[in-house]
């Protein structure tokens, strides 16, 4: 076919220069995206083609105004390509609503894509649609057995679910595939906090700081760190609760959250200074945080100002009435007041 047009431009090259120069065009330019070099994990893409077209347009237009040396026929033309490629646009304009529906449509129109149906698992998972999900993970895993993404995608997944252990096994076969990859440890720190594991969850944690090559978002440190802290402060190891509420507060010092969770570290041993600073500073930052008040409630107790120490008791339950431990403890003070 290349011979054939080829030959056929070259035989017209004297009345219609612009065959053989929007094919040489479209030729040359094709050649550094034909997948020699490979970009990424796309060898073929829509994309690539951007620039050779032109090539092919040049020979269409002016093909096209050679033929029609009536400016009806030209008009007649022009008008039925408006309204053919308007449709076609807008029909084709349709599939990129959103990720989901880009998602989708390549789907529709592709076999085995691992990467399309990782991406569309990770934006369902995003949206807490776990069910359609996960067979979109196992799709991808089973089109490409060696695409640690999904399976760190499905380790996501599975925490969501509360599937810790399966969560678990899912980040270590990502870490088989690529061992340096800090995010995998990032969320086996996760998973291994949340099973009550905080002297490994922390080793891991450790190696996602130490490997940290921009993947892990701050969110994803923030998360990491605070189920270590609530995992050791269940241990009663408050030391090592609050190095990790620390590390948090030095990631995003408006944390109202870890403040709040490292005035309650610092109230068991008696801490009460700190704890206050820490619980008031945390109410300023967000004042409808149910935690805090209740925090704050214990540190007033510890301090004999009980009707304030109740009082704080009644804002925790106003903006959480189901808050059991903060029902408690206003029973406990007002039945002392008695």
């Amino acid at each position: 076919m290349i011979i054939g047009i080829t030959a056929f431009c070259l035989w017209q090259i004297r009345e219609r220069k612009y065959l053989l120069m929007g094919w040489l065009w479209f030729l040359g330019t094709l050649v550094p995206v034909i997948g020699i070099v490979q970009v990424g994990s796309q060898s073929l893409a829509d994309r690539y083609t951007y620039v050779p077209y032109f090539g092919l347009f040049i020979m269409i237009v002016w093909g096209i105004g050679d033929l029609l040396k009536s400016k009806k026929a030209f008009y007649a033309v022009f008008a039925v390509a408006i309204i053919g490629f308007s449709a076609l646009s807008f029909r084709q304009a349709s599939f990129w609503k959103n990720n989901e529906t880009v998602y989708r449509r390549a789907l529709a129109v592709t076999q085995n894509n691992f990467l399309i149906s990782h991406n569309l698992c990770y934006t369902l998972t995003l949206e807490d649609r776990l069910d359609e999900a996960e067979p979109l993970c196992r799709a991808a895993i089973a089109a490409k057995a060696n695409f640690y993404q999904a399976y760190n995608t499905l380790g996501i997944l599975q925490i969501k679910r509360r599937e810790y252990s399966e969560a678990e096994q899912n980040f270590r076969e990502v870490l088989r595939s690529a061992p340096n990859y800090s995010l995998a440890y990032a969320n086996l720190s996760l998973a291994l906090a949340l099973q009550k594991k905080p002297a490994e969850a922390e080793e891991n944690l450790e190696k996602a700081v130490r490997l940290n090559d921009g993947a892990v978002s701050p969110e994803v440190w923030i998360n990491a760190l605070n189920d270590l802290a609530i995992a050791y402060s269940e241990q009663k190891n408050y030391e090592k609760a609050a190095q990790n509420l620390t590390r948090i507060i030095a990631i995003d010092n408006n944390n109202a959250d870890a403040r709040a969770n490292l005035a309650l570290i610092f109230y068991h041993p008696k801490r009460t200074d700190e704890a206050q600073q820490l619980v008031e500073s945390a109410i300023g930052l967000n004042p409808n945080q149910p935690i805090s008040y209740n925090t704050y409630g214990l540190i007033l107790l510890e301090q004999n100002r009980r009707p304030e120490a109740i009082g704080a008791f009644e804002k925790a339950l106003q903006f959480k009435p189901d808050f059991a431990e903060a029902q408690e403890n206003l029973r406990k003070a007002q039945e002392e007041k008695k």
